[in-house]
């Protein structure tokens, strides 16, 4: 895996972040000015339309860790007494309060300092001000019931998610932290972490500066090869003259990324439009979709004609499919789908639509953003991938007649 840089100034960051944000969840909870400590909490559920008043009862365990961990504790010994609650509670006794039974697991090495009464900023960021020292945010959070647990390092901090996964209720922890990332499919930073705890599937880094989105994400990549390569290549001629549609939604036929979009028509000229059915007659070509999903499709039920579906297939049967036609055609949607890297595996050209780009500049790619932006920015061009804006339908029909006399190797 990639390294996570660990500079003073993340740090900072981070530290911070996770101040404010525990002090502004819990900040009516916390201790008064004046030393005494509420017995009745003011708790805003998210389940709750109106705040309601959650009285923490005191029991004999309760009493002993409201004031035992401010007495200067170890990290194990402040483990060992909530260990002790989370047990009670797992096992319904009546000495547990509530949310007793909701771990959250402190990995943040300021927090074992606060146990044991250090004064530094960073290990009180407290709102009160009277002796004895300690950590506002502990104390907010046990006031409300929740047990606590302090890191001990990864491997005991592993352990505590093993033991007590269905306890855990939120985990503070300090970032940057290399076992923690996001996975998404899409361009972008997953917040609130951002794009250094982002895995992404594409090497959004490569990416024109105009268009920044996830040029920080780990790029974790895939292949596809695996499963291809089990599939025999078909030599072009052997091939029906075919062509696959790519889509999932009956829908993508409406959109504005169609690359037969039709603005002064409308979603009717586009399901009306006969440009398929011509092309068929004209080239002796079959245009064939797997079965089109109706979801959000208003009232439409099917394709333009000239399209014939069929069934849902596995994936091997999909890749045979495949193989056999002489090229995929993307219609904008879906984006960054795995289908135009197994056509390009199996010797199968694909038409990949540019929805947008820059009127004055039109042929600069990096202001290009497309139905699939890794074969645009990774420089694939013909005879493996046309290109083809949306609105262009001459050029979208000579891309057709070009993929599917031109063959290509897998």
């Amino acid at each position: 895996m990639s390294y996570v840089p660990r500079g003073r100034p993340r740090l900072i960051a981070y530290a911070t972040l996770i101040c404010l944000l525990v002090v502004f969840q819990f900040r009516n909870f916390l201790p008064s000015s004046s030393g005494n400590d509420p017995q009745t909490l003011k708790d805003l559920h998210v389940d709750d339309k109106n705040a309601t008043e959650v009285q923490i009862t005191q029991e004999p365990l309760y009493d002993t860790l409201s004031d035992a961990w401010r007495k200067g504790l170890t990290p194990e010994e402040f483990n060992d007494m909530f260990e002790r609650q989370l047990a009670e509670c797992n096992a319904g006794s009546a000495s547990c309060p509530e949310n007793g039974d909701k771990l959250i697991p402190l990995d943040w090495h300021h927090f074992g300092l606060a146990a044991r009464g250090s004064v530094r900023g960073e290990h009180i960021c407290r709102q009160e001000t009277h002796p004895p020292p300690r950590s506002s945010k502990i104390d907010a959070m046990h006031k409300l019931g929740y047990s606590m647990l302090l890191s001990l390092g990864d491997v005991v901090f592993d352990h505590w998610f093993k033991r007590y996964h269905k306890n855990v209720h939120l985990v503070i922890w300090e970032g940057p932290k290399e076992k923690i990332f996001h996975a998404s499919w899409w361009n972008g930073p997953v917040e609130p972490l951002g794009g250094s705890f982002t895995l992404s599937p594409e090497p959004y880094n490569i990416w024109p500066p105009m268009q920044p989105w996830g040029r920080e994400n780990y790029y974790v990549g895939y292949t596809v090869e695996p499963t291809c390569l089990n599939t025999p290549f078909v030599p072009l001629t052997q091939r029906p003259r075919q062509a696959y549609i790519l889509a999932k939604y009956l829908r993508f036929f409406m959109d504005e990324r169609y690359p037969l979009s039709d603005p002064m028509g409308g979603v009717p000229a586009q399901f009306n439009d006969d440009f398929y059915l011509k092309f068929s007659e004209e080239e002796d070509v079959t245009f064939v979709a797997g079965e089109f999903d109706l979801f959000w499709a208003q009232n439409y039920t099917q394709p333009p004609p000239g399209i014939t579906q069929h069934p849902g297939l596995q994936r091997t049967e999909f890749q045979k499919t495949i193989s056999q036609s002489r090229v995929v055609v993307g219609i904008g949607n879906p984006i960054l789908s795995p289908t135009p890297y197994e056509a390009l595996c199996l010797g199968v050209p694909f038409i990949n639509p540019i929805v947008y780009w820059d009127k004055n500049d039109p042929s600069n790619k990096n202001f290009w953003e497309g139905q699939h932006g890794a074969l645009i920015h990774e420089g694939i061009d013909e005879p493996h991938v046309y290109h083809v804006k949306v609105g262009d339908r001459e050029g979208f029909k000579a891309a057709l007649k070009k993929a599917i006399n031109t063959p290509i190797d897998r």
